[in-house]
């Protein structure tokens, strides 16, 4: 199973998936980006988790779609929190 999560500007998106791709449940919070990176990296976190807890086998990734150009410098310079960019 993997998680994939959408982060956009008016929702943050997870979607918990089968290996072949069959989708198993989708949930969907507001982004709240008026809050700062910090508040909206934590949404992506609770999100992450409550997907992970209704997973019915182990989770094997999760991917995370930004918007905007990823550059695998330091993690600090693309202002996510806690996450770690390969």
């Amino acid at each position: 199973m993997y998680i994939g999560i959408d982060l956009g500007g008016t929702n943050i998106a997870g979607g918990l998936v089968h290996k072949d791709g069959s989708v198993v449940k989708i949930k969907s919070v507001p982004t709240g980006k008026e809050r700062g990176f910090e508040a909206v990296a934590q949404d992506i976190l609770t999100l992450i988790k409550e997907l992970i807890s209704i997973a019915p086998q182990s989770v094997d990734g999760v991917g995370i779609g930004v918007p905007g150009v990823v550059d695998k410098k330091p993690v600090n310079d693309l202002l996510l929190y806690k996450f770690v960019v390969v």
